[in-house]
């Protein structure tokens, strides 16, 4: 494993800087995938933030990956189910979305959350892989790409 991870945005490339190699990988993947559907990302201190804009042009925070929180603290995923669901992504598609994943609830995903969260540090290489496609799959779902 390369002892930097790499990004394209300077402020990702500092917040990824903190991290230890792990953790910085798992979430530069995931902020990839979040771009890759035609999602945003705003970097914060301890979060970034998935920005989407939906069919009507309306902006919205979908999720955050979070640095490290709760005890003990872990790199995790959050997704806004409700929000999700607000602009555009019908239940059905959300269902879907995590049957499609059924290797996330053992990472303490929960699909009727209003805010699910995926712990990322215990995940496989192979969950990432395709929690790295179903999240760009969900930036899609939100504003379908013309």
């Amino acid at each position: 494993m390369p002892e930097t991870i790499q990004a394209k945005d300077p402020g990702l490339q500092e917040f990824l800087a903190s991290l230890p190699p792990q953790d910085a990988l798992r979430i530069r993947t995931l902020a990839h995938a979040w771009e890759g559907g035609g999602g945003r990302l705003f970097v914060g201190r301890f979060a970034i933030r998935l920005l989407a804009a939906d069919g009507a042009g309306r902006g919205f925070t979908a999720g955050n990956l979070h640095r490290a929180h709760g005890d003990p603290p872990r790199p995790t995923l959050e997704l806004g189910r409700i929000l999700l669901q607000l602009h555009g992504v019908s239940p059905s598609a959300w269902t879907e979305w995590c049957d499609e994943r059924p290797d996330l609830p053992a990472a303490g995903f929960d699909p009727q959350a209003k805010f699910p969260v995926v712990r990322l540090d215990g995940i496989t290489d192979a969950t990432l892989a395709r929690l790295a496609v179903g999240l760009r799959d969900l930036a899609r779902l939100v504003a379908p790409q013309k």
